[in-house]
C-alpha cells in the first residue's frame, strides 16, 4: 500500500481545508517545494499534489512546481485539480507527474476522460470521486472544488471507468475530509465487495496509525494523509513503518 502525503495548494500556500470549505483554511507552509522536500526526507516515495484553486476554476498554473518537485526531490507525483483536457494532462506528465487525477471532468465528461486515458495511458489515470452522504444514505457526487452537485452515481461511474480499463480511484467523503474523525470505512468495505478489481485509495479523515492499518486491511492500494501529518498526530515515517 502506498502512503501519499498530501500537499493542497491554494494561492501558492500549503493549506488544509475543513470539509472542502475554502473559507475554513489553515496555512501550514508558504513554500510547497520545501514541504515536499521534508516529506522526501522522511522517506516518502510518492506525493499527492492538488491545486485547489484550479479544481474550482479549471485553470492550472503550477506546472513549473510539479517539474521542480520532481527534479529536486525524486518523488513520484500524483496530481490533480483543474485538468480539463488531454493537453493539460500531457503538460503535467511532461513536467514529471506520474499519475493524473481527474475529478470534475470525470463526473461531467466521461467521454473526455476516456480520451485522456487513451492519450497518456490508463495506468496514469486516477479517477477522483468526491461525495457526501445524503439523509437517505445515498452518496451524492460533487465537482468543481466540491461546489456543484452531480447527477451521476458512484456505482455508475466506477463501472464505466473499469470497463474503459481505468482501475485507479480516489474516493473521498467530503464530510470526513480535514476533520481527523476517521475515514468512511463503511463505504470502503462496500467498495471492496462491489468492485474487487478497483485499485482504490482511501482519502479523507485519516486520524491515527490505527486508520493507516485499517486502510491496508481494507484492500486499499493507497492512503492519502494530510491533516494528521501537519498537526503532528503522527509522523510520516511512522505511517510508512505501519505499512
Amino acid at each position: 500500500m502506498i502512503i501519499f502525503p498530501a500537499i493542497d495548494i491554494l494561492d501558492g500556500d500549503c493549506v488544509r481545508l475543513r470539509k472542502g470549505d475554502f473559507s475554513r483554511k489553515t496555512v501550514f507552509n508558504s513554500d510547497p517545494l520545501s514541504q515536499a522536500k521534508m516529506f522526501a526526507e522522511e522517506g516518502a516515495l510518492w506525493l499527492h499534489l492538488v491545486d485547489l484553486r484550479a479544481a474550482k476554476t479549471g485553470v492550472r498554473t503550477d506546472g513549473n512546481l510539479v517539474k521542480r518537485i520532481s527534479e529536486e526531490t525524486g518523488l513520484k507525483i500524483q496530481t490533480g485539480g483543474g485538468i480539463r483536457n488531454p493537453e493539460d494532462a500531457m503538460r503535467l506528465v511532461s513536467a514529471g507527474a506520474e499519475r493524473i487525477v481527474l475529478g470534475s471532468i470525470a463526473m461531467e465528461q466521461p467521454e473526455l476522460c476516456e480520451t485522456i486515458s487513451r492519450t497518456i495511458g490508463a495506468d496514469r489515470i486516477v479517477i477522483a470521486l468526491d461525495f457526501q452522504k445524503e439523509a437517505n444514505g445515498s452518496c451524492a457526487l460533487y465537482s468543481r472544488g466540491w461546489t456543484e452537485k452531480k447527477d451521476f452515481s458512484i456505482g455508475e461511474l466506477t463501472k464505466r471507468y473499469l470497463r474503459a480499463g481505468i482501475s485507479g480511484f480516489i474516493f473521498t467523503n467530503i464530510q470526513k475530509d480535514g476533520t481527523g474523525s476517521g475515514p468512511d470505512w463503511e463505504f470502503y468495505d462496500q467498495c471492496s465487495r462491489d468492485f474487487p478489481e478497483c485499485q482504490f485509495v482511501v482519502s479523507g479523515g485519516i486520524s491515527s496509525l490505527l486508520d493507516v492499518g485499517k486502510a491496508k486491511k481494507s484492500g486499499a492500494s493507497g492512503v492519502i494523509i494530510g491533516q494528521s501529518l501537519y498537526t503532528k498526530q503522527f509522523t510520516l515515517r511512522e505511517a510508512l513503518n505501519a505499512c
